[in-house]
């Protein structure tokens, strides 16, 4: 949604216009960081997360939002036995 609201300031050709899309782009932006700032407590606070969350990050290239994405899909991802996970 973001991504739609640089396109749209970047077309807007009233002034009044482009000033609301940039207010909601800066809405927008804040919200993100304040959901990503909840995410990240989240995964801290609880011990199994944590610990999952750093070993994926020392993965080279895994960053926070990978890892958490990560272990919102695969919270059961260190449980599967080798056998089973190929």
């Amino acid at each position: 949604m973001l991504g739609m609201e640089l396109n749209r300031t970047e077309h807007a050709s009233l002034k009044r216009l482009k000033a609301s899309l940039t207010r909601h782009q800066a809405w927008l932006e804040d919200e993100l960081k304040a959901i990503e700032i909840e995410i990240a407590d989240l995964i801290a606070n609880c011990s199994k997360l944590d610990v999952k969350d750093i070993l994926m990050r020392s993965v080279i290239s895994v960053g926070p939002k990978t890892a958490a994405t990560i272990l919102s899909y695969l919270p059961e991802i260190d449980t599967t036995p080798k056998q089973t996970a190929w």
